[in-house]
């Protein structure tokens, strides 16, 4: 939606995020958090950029997410199918 988010480095959040290209990242304390609000706030060519790429690189409609999320279970549910069958005839 065009609107990029701070996120804390390192956290399962954040391991889409390359820091001031599609969103941005602070370490984890309140003083480099806050410094990276003033950075973000401080820099509007920056935020414009920023959250142009956070819409190009992240945003999925529903209807793409509810279909990656039926090809990950497909693919699981046949794994772990062809682990039983496997185990089966061992």
């Amino acid at each position: 939606q065009k609107t990029p988010v701070l996120f804390l480095k390192n956290t399962a959040t954040s391991c889409m995020i390359e820091n001031n290209v599609n969103g941005f990242l602070s370490d984890y304390d309140e003083n480099s958090y806050a410094k990276k609000i003033i950075e973000i706030i401080s820099n509007e060519e920056l935020y414009k950029t920023v959250s142009e790429n956070a819409y190009k690189m992240l945003y999925r409609t529903w209807d793409e997410t509810v279909d990656l999320a039926y090809k990950i279970y497909t693919e699981l549910i046949q794994k772990r199918q062809n682990n039983l069958l496997q185990q089966a005839f061992v």
